[in-house]
Formats: structure tokens, sequence, C-alpha cells
């Protein structure tokens, strides 16, 4: 990530970094550019991003690994979670269930939508699908993300109370 996105990652509210990077055609981070990600449109507590996966991600059968295609689904849901943030926190995937549909395929285009589905106290839960480009279901999720908010410090030690 350049430091003009981690100036703004420090600053700025979840919502307004998810659409500078939509609006940003450079690539977002060296593992967005590894997986073939681009974010494309970002609302509050909804995150779109396009996928062209390359070879890389191919296993030996030449579809590609659904490793990558979790991982993909993974960082779609904690975007549209830290769009919801007043800042931008990351997220820690508690827990992400995966169901696959098609075969994802090297240099075909997808669609990835997320979703925060609840907004609790504690934690985030939040759906995801990837769609090929005739809208084709090819793989779903839903996950549970704990945002990674600054602990208070204790007031008498400066110990981070747990």
């Amino acid at each position: 990530m350049n430091k003009a996105l981690l100036d703004l990652w420090s600053s700025a509210s979840g919502l307004e970094l998810m659409r500078v990077l939509a609006e940003n055609p450079e690539p977002q981070s060296d593992q967005y550019s590894m997986l073939g990600l681009q974010v494309s449109r970002a609302a509050e507590g909804r995150v779109e991003m396009a996928w062209t996966p390359g070879d890389s991600l191919a296993n030996f059968v030449g579809t590609v690994h659904g490793g990558y295609t979790a991982m993909v689904l993974d960082e779609t849901c904690c975007s549209a979670g830290v769009s919801i943030g007043d800042r931008c926190y990351p997220m820690n995937t508690l827990n992400l269930t995966v169901d696959y549909v098609r075969a994802v395929q090297p240099g075909k285009a997808y669609s990835v939508v997320a979703e925060v589905v609840h907004a609790g106290r504690a934690r985030l839960l939040t759906n995801a699908s990837i769609r090929d480009d005739e809208g084709n279901l090819v793989a779903q999720a839903h996950a549970a993300l704990l945002p990674n908010k600054p602990q208070p410090k204790a007031e008498q030690d400066g110990t981070t109370t747990p």
C-alpha cells in the first residue's frame, strides 16, 4: 500500500477509504495485485470488487485453487466491514464459510459483492458472492468479523485492557 493510502488509513472513515480505492485504478496492494482484485464500488456496508484471477492462481488441473477463491471472499467481506467504521479498522475473521458452486477460470472476469448483514457491538456478520460475467453464482460466503479497534488504556498502569 502506498504512503498516501496509509495516511488515509489512519485519518479517514472506512467508507472514505473504500471509495478512494474504488476511484483509484492503480494496484491497491501487493496482495490485491497478486490476486487480480480491484475495488470497483463502495457504499456503507457494501463493497463491490472486480476480480480477474491470473494463471499463477491455478491449480494443477487449470482452475483457480479454492483457497484463493476463499481469500477473495474474505477480503471482500472484510472490506464491507471496514466500510461501516468511523475509522479504517482492520478486520479479524472469526469464521468464514464458503460454498463453491462452479470452478473459477484464470483470465475470466468476475464480480464480487459483500454486504454487512448485522453490525453488533462486538462483531459483524457479512455475506459475499462471486458471479461470472453472465451473472451465474460461482461461490458464496458468510463471515463473522471482529473489528480490530484500539483498546482503551488502563489509567493506572498504562496497560491495554482485555
